[in-house]
Formats: C-alpha cells, structure tokens, sequence
C-alpha cells in the first residue's frame, strides 16, 4: 500500500537544516503542556522540510487517533485526512517498525482523493513500550508540487530523526502530566484529611461542652 524506502542513515544532513531543527528544538523547550505541542510540530515540518503542510495527530493510551489533529500550512481540511491518518496507523507499526516513508500517488488517490495530496511523508513518534504516540504528515497538494519541495527519499533521514526529537518532547510532556495529576492528588488528599480533621476537632469540641 505503500512506497517504503529505507533511510540512509549515514548521508549528510546540511547545515541549514540542522539549523531549523535547533530552532525547533529551542521552542520545544519553551512547551510546558502535551496539546500545545501538535500545533508546534506541525509548523515545523513545514518550516524544516519547506513542505507546503504539516500534520501532527496524537494517540492516547488506549490506541485512539485524536479526531481534531493539528495541521499547519495550507488550507487542508482536517476532517478529509482523518481515514489516511486511521489507516497509516492501523497498518504502519508492522509494516514500517517507526521509520519515516512515502505514500504512494496511489495510495493516496484511493484512501483520500478529496484531499488531492500529491506527495507526502510520514513518520511514527513511538514510545518505549513500542506503542505509537502520534502520527506525523508533511507533504503537498497536486496543485501545488511546483511551488513547494515535494517529500523524497532524501529528506527521510531528517524527517526520521525529526520524529525522534518530536518522541523525546512527547515523553517528556507525558511524564510532566504525570507529575502534575500525582501533585494534584496529594493536594486534593491534604485538602480531604484537613477537612475531616477540622470536622472531627469541631464534633470533639460539641462533645465535651
């Protein structure tokens, strides 16, 4: 269903590219809460690989695609690329094992022709328990290949590593939500324990006037 290809790992990666991945990275820095971060990445692909959208779509825990990705780019309605993005992670986990690849023209006449998409590329965003944590699409639409750097074999090392940065800022604002819903557990038991303590000082009062 798709056109894989295998990245080379070993080419070189320009340093104006580099340069746009540190700028990335550097407003990652500055993202404190996990639904901020699909509106970042997805302006980035489009900045980093000069690709005229960029998608970014979440999965929770239990598998379920975010219904309202975020998108960044073009005028593309999301709701038209809700089957790709189902389908691409229904499939991708076995067939890819988390490497960036193309989709065919093919396959994306016949998944979403509506959408005319001319190109595009994907990456997973993987956990450590292999589980994906987002799904992640740049590319362009058929009236606009010539206007815009279409994706190619050559940009999937780039788009691979990308995805990892993007993993590592995923993981890191799951473990912060984490610690936040613990913290507030604590508070909301304090807050209980402090309650009832004031409540039974209050009934032992009633009880020896």
């Amino acid at each position: 269903a798709y056109e894989i290809y295998q990245c080379d790992w070993s080419s070189d990666v320009c340093s104006s590219d580099l340069a746009r991945m540190n700028n990335f990275h550097r407003k990652a820095l500055t993202v404190y809460d996990l639904e901020a971060v699909p509106s970042l990445v997805a302006e980035a692909i489009v900045d980093i690989f000069e690709l005229q959208f960029g998608v970014m779509a979440l999965v929770d825990e239990t598998g379920l695609l975010n219904p309202e990705p975020q998108a960044f780019g073009s005028q593309m309605k999301i709701p038209t690329l809700l089957p790709l993005l189902e389908d691409i992670k229904r499939k991708s986990a076995i067939q890819v094992g988390g490497r960036p690849f193309l989709l065919s023209e093919q396959f994306l006449e016949r998944t979403v022709p509506e959408a005319e998409i001319g190109a595009a590329a994907c990456a997973l965003v993987v956990g450590p328990d292999s589980k994906i944590r987002a799904l992640l699409l740049g590319g362009c639409t058929k009236h606009s290949l010539s206007f815009y750097e279409t994706p190619t074999r050559e940009v999937l090392e780039l788009f691979g590593i990308f995805a990892q940065q993007v993993g590592s800022m995923v993981e890191s604002q799951l473990s912060l939500s984490k610690i936040r819903q613990k913290d507030k557990l604590l508070v909301a038991n304090d807050i209980q324990q402090r309650a009832l303590a004031d409540k039974q000082r209050k009934s032992d009062f009633l009880t020896s006037t």
